[in-house]
């Protein structure tokens, strides 16, 4: 299904609430989609979600990046599982959603 939001006087488009176009990504539209999905947003999710698009647009999955980005910080995989279960109980597509990342077969 799609819908057209309006955030901040510009129209966006999601499709099953993930964004439509890549590019209309920003903040305000991440915080937005976070509401819906009940996702906390503190200031290592900025981070992770800005690491994420980066890692996307060099071709990275949104999966990969993510356990990347939390190696990085917690060096235990046990901990980086248990990090992203208590952030995204609904899995990596809750990630892809607030990263802005297009609903795609990779999911």
């Amino acid at each position: 299904m799609i819908e057209e939001i309006e955030i901040n006087g510009k129209k966006i488009k999601l499709e099953d609430g993930f964004l439509k176009n890549f590019d209309d990504w920003n903040l305000n539209v991440m915080y937005f989609i976070a509401r819906r999905e009940n996702i906390e947003i503190d200031e290592e999710t900025v981070e992770l979600v800005k690491y994420v698009r980066k890692r996307f647009k060099e071709g990275k999955t949104v999966s990969k990046a993510t356990i990347e980005f939390y190696m990085k910080r917690y060096g235990n995989l046990k901990i980086v599982a248990k990090k992203i279960k208590e952030k995204f109980p609904k899995g990596y597509k809750q990630i892809y959603k607030i990263a802005g990342i297009p609903k795609c077969g990779c999911l």
